[in-house]
């Protein structure tokens, strides 16, 4: 009778500190250790801050689009400008652009 399988083990990554510690465990070592972690540099540990990525969203024809025609919904905008009615979406709110609504006047 065949044994049922075993599950995998979920190994969990290691801790960035834990990854220094152990760099420089290896770099106090032997010569040779030395010589060739002098050539690698280790790991940036630094979080990456990416203030803004280059998009094909044009913003100045999205705020334009927003002006001309305000009632406009993002799948209507989205063959217009080239991208996915999504990606509209998080740009408006992104970017605050908002369209004003003009309030009714009283009854």
């Amino acid at each position: 009778m065949a044994k049922p399988a075993q599950p995998l083990a979920v190994r969990s990554l290691p801790h960035p500190k834990d990854l220094e510690k152990k760099y420089l465990k290896l770099l106090a070592g032997t010569a040779h250790n030395q010589r060739f972690f002098k050539s690698v540099r280790p790991p940036s540990l630094a979080r990456t801050v990416v203030t803004q990525r280059r998009h094909q969203l044009d913003l100045a024809a999205l705020r334009q689009h927003v002006q001309d025609e305000p009632e406009a919904r993002l799948k209507d905008r989205a063959p217009v400008l080239g991208v996915h009615h999504s990606a509209i979406g998080h740009a408006l709110q992104r970017h605050d652009i908002t369209v004003k609504k003009i309030p009714l006047p009283p009854a």
